[in-house]
């Protein structure tokens, strides 16, 4: 409407000058006139143009009738593709540098999908490794811990803030490990390992990040008579050692028999942590595929 009352305006002005120079009131009048009626008419062709180019804005019985369809934006594409396409393609493509490598390559990784494990101890060394192997893709994750959040936790464990002190460590890190990883489950266990619930360790690999050499030795002879994969590991100052338990022969009590090995619980350092959380997941995935990674 603002453009036709603009059309109106000057074709009425339009008119007034040609009515001075038609009665040549004088010479100057005269020639204002010309140029306001030139103006004018140019103004009015420019208006006429451009009402015509919008007709669907300016006629709405033409909208009502709904014979003018807008398409789509640019803007309601980009939200569409963002809906519907984006977050396909990262679910498609989560493990695709993973896949690269020639020893694991996408058929593993969907066998890495289909296996179970479980991690005892969810403390620095425990949510390190949980994190990364979560990131690779194993299919299920047994946490067990029945510990609160610490300040010590805190500083070391990548999956506690301080928004979390005095929370359970094992509903923290389920559910920022299924945030990280939506494709597999996180099954969390808020309970200290004791014979009746001991049973919960059965799986293809266990991996024993606790702190206390007692619950290592029982979790390592329920693994043997079992005949369940352990992997236990402890970090102390700035060493540690990450041990495979193989068979009767080769366990953490013989280490312990023999003298071979002296436990203690003094604080590590970051680096030493995450370099053995490191080799721990490395050596989970071997276990889990069969296969020595190179």
């Amino acid at each position: 409407m603002e453009k036709l009352y603009h059309l109106f305006k000057f074709t009425t002005l339009g008119i007034i000058a040609i009515i001075i120079y038609a009665f040549q009131l004088s010479e100057l009048l005269s020639h204002i006139t010309i140029f306001i009626f030139s103006t004018c008419l140019l103004v009015d062709l420019l208006l006429l143009l451009n009402i015509h180019m919008n007709k669907p804005v300016l006629y709405k019985e033409i909208q009502q009738e709904k014979f003018f369809k807008p398409e789509k934006s640019l803007k309601t594409q980009l939200i569409f593709d963002l809906e519907h396409e984006i977050p396909e393609k990262i679910k498609i493509n989560r493990y695709h540098k993973q896949e690269l490598y020639h020893q694991i390559g996408s058929a593993k990784q969907s066998f890495l999908k289909e296996k179970t494990i479980v991690i005892i101890g969810l403390g620095s060394l425990g949510t390190i490794t949980a994190e990364l192997l979560s990131r690779a893709g194993i299919g299920k994750i047994h946490l067990i811990d029945n510990e609160k959040i610490t300040p010590h936790d805190i500083k070391y464990g990548p999956l506690y803030s301080h928004k979390n002190l005095n929370k359970s460590k094992v509903e923290i890190s389920e559910k920022k490990l299924q945030k990280i990883n939506s494709d597999i489950n996180i099954i969390g266990h808020s309970v200290r390992l004791h014979s009746e619930n001991i049973p919960l360790l059965k799986s293809d690999v266990v991996l024993d990040c606790t702190s206390d050499i007692k619950t290592k030795l029982k979790i390592n002879k329920y693994c043997i008579e079992n005949q369940i994969p352990l992997i236990t590991c402890s970090i102390s100052k700035n060493q540690g050692y990450i041990f495979p338990v193989k068979h009767i022969n080769t366990c953490l009590e013989c280490l312990t028999k023999n003298n071979k090995f002296i436990f203690t619980r003094e604080n590590a350092t970051l680096s030493a942590l995450k370099i053995g959380a490191g080799i721990l997941a490395t050596k989970t995935i071997k276990k889990l595929l069969n296969k020595n990674l190179k």
